[in-house]
């Protein structure tokens, strides 16, 4: 069994899996398997994949395209390792990443279910900039998680592969948000560390026209977790309602 089991899913994007592959091959940490799945792509996405010998390398490719949370899902279910980690396809990991979230939750023990670490972001579209987050929020997290008070970019993303038996897999019917949703319930399970240094490298596109659809997916998770919601306090459920619907 690896120690990490590396999922990235993939959509038409085989001018950009290269550099997130070659990322993962070049962690310090070696004990890993990288899922690649390929989510009904129709550019050359599978002759590329066949291009990588690296025997760590599985490859699952979909009939039709199942979109973020079921690409993301078909990685899980083909995990085996002790921890999983995601990896967009148009981004990247700095080569200490695996190595220091998994000696950090080694030595901080199985309450600490997830870890998270900083990010360089690259903003592409309307803005061109680059900026560095350092999140420092880490312990009992979820009331700071749910007041929007920290982001968790989901390549820095690690966590321990068995609460999914209590968590399951990722909301496919949400049309947008599935990762926060995911993170929602990994961060009822236990503990989140925080590696502040950047250790990803992050490329955003930044879409136009799509404060309609952001409401709307807020107005879906606001519903699915609103006893959650409550449970934190009036305030933080009246704080919640009034930014988000």
């Amino acid at each position: 069994m690896p120690r990490v089991s590396v999922i990235i899913p993939t959509y038409n994007r085989a001018d950009l899996l290269p550099r997130a592959v070659q990322s993962v091959f070049a962690q310090s940490l070696a004990d890993f398997e990288l899922i690649i799945v390929d989510d009904a792509s129709t550019d050359n996405t599978e002759a590329i994949v066949a291009g990588f010998s690296d025997p760590r390398v599985r490859y699952f490719k979909h009939s039709t395209n199942r979109y973020a949370a079921g690409a993301r899902n078909t990685g899980l279910e083909e995990a085996v390792g002790e921890f999983i980690a995601f990896l967009d396809s148009d981004d990247k990991w700095l080569p200490h990443k695996l190595a220091d979230q998994v000696a950090q939750l080694d030595e901080a023990g199985p309450d600490w279910v997830a870890g998270y670490t900083g990010a360089l972001v690259n903003m592409k579209g309307g803005v061109n900039e680059r900026s560095e987050t350092r999140p420092e929020y880490q312990g009992d997290v979820l009331p700071d998680y749910l007041l929007g008070r920290f982001t968790i970019w989901t390549p820095t993303f690690i966590f321990r592969r068995d609460v999914l038996h209590a968590v399951g897999l990722f909301d496919a019917s949400l049309i947008r948000g599935e990762d926060v949703d995911f993170y929602l319930r990994v961060l009822q399970q236990g503990k989140l560390a925080c590696l502040t240094e950047p250790a990803v490298e992050l490329f955003i596109d930044v879409e136009k026209g799509i404060a309609d659809l952001s409401a709307e997916c807020d107005r879906q998770l606001l519903n699915k977790h609103r006893a959650l919601i409550e449970a934190q306090g009036r305030f933080t459920a009246s704080y919640l309602s009034l930014i988000h619907i």
